[in-house]
């Protein structure tokens, strides 16, 4: 028997690694925008 839990977190893993490619390139353009936004500093 195979519990909701554990199919809702597979299917959230699959998720990540489908989506995990496409958010990568724009992580550090998130990251800069929340500097500038917040004024955050030394966080390369």
């Amino acid at each position: 028997m195979v519990t909701i839990r554990e199919i809702r977190f597979t299917l959230l893993l699959h998720l990540c690694d489908v989506f995990f490619p496409f958010v990568l390139p724009y992580r550090n353009r998130i990251v800069g925008m929340m500097n500038l936004k917040f004024g955050f500093r030394g966080l390369e």
